[in-house]
């Protein structure tokens, strides 16, 4: 496949459904789907704005489970595509005091994330954006990506930003703060939470470890 702008057009998101179909956002407004296991196309279209992040997921319809494509562009637009022909398009919401960077989707489909360049990560219902469950509040500067997964059997937050920090969140109601967090610098990488720490919850038994970490982190080289 050739966008149409040619050689200089780039890849900007990619992501893979669980129907073995495989989206590709460019940065001259296109979306594209493909079968993963022929390589056919399936279906294509240019979006009447530039998107920042492409993920897909599934909503019910005369319950009956429905694949989408779902995009988000810098003026807070969230749009899902009805997939695999793309034909189709509804505004789910978005956010309207603030610049999306990144969106990602729960693993069971019902909350979806955005973060923005106000240093936050918004948690909302899917496909019921307006309703807002949560916001991640922890990163000092441009929050630039995402994503959600699944370790050690409980559903984890993990994203990054300008501030050169990746965080880990554990998803609950309310505000949440990250349980850990790695740092990016000229230097190694440094972890303020012990890597068996990071879905688990403080408890008295781990304080005096972090403490000790803390410390030895603290001692000249």
């Amino acid at each position: 496949y050739t966008a149409e702008s040619g050689k200089d057009s780039q890849i900007v998101s990619l992501t893979v459904s669980s129907n073995d179909r495989l989206y590709a956002l460019f940065d001259n407004k296109a979306v594209v789907v493909w079968d993963i296991t022929t390589g056919q196309l399936l279906g294509s279209k240019l979006l009447k704005k530039r998107a920042v992040s492409l993920i897909c997921g599934s909503v019910l319809v005369n319950g009956i489970s429905n694949e989408v494509a779902i995009t988000a562009d810098k003026a807070g637009d969230i749009i899902a595509h009805r997939s695999p022909s793309l034909d189709k398009e509804v505004l789910l919401g978005g956010h309207t005091a603030s610049t999306i960077t990144d969106i990602a989707i729960s693993q069971d489909q019902s909350l979806i994330l955005t973060s923005d360049r106000d240093e936050k990560i918004r948690i909302s219902s899917f496909p019921a954006v307006e309703t807002i469950q949560s916001y991640c509040l922890g990163h000092t500067s441009v929050v630039s990506s995402v994503s959600t997964l699944a370790l050690e059997g409980k559903q984890v937050i993990v994203s990054s930003g300008w501030d050169h920090k990746v965080h880990v969140w554990k998803y609950s109601p309310g505000t949440l703060s990250p349980v850990a967090t790695v740092s990016f610098g000229t230097d190694i990488p440094q972890s303020t939470l012990p890597i068996e720490h990071k879905v688990e919850e403080s408890n008295e038994e781990s304080k005096p470890e972090i403490e000790q970490a803390e410390e030895d982190d603290d001692m000249p080289a």
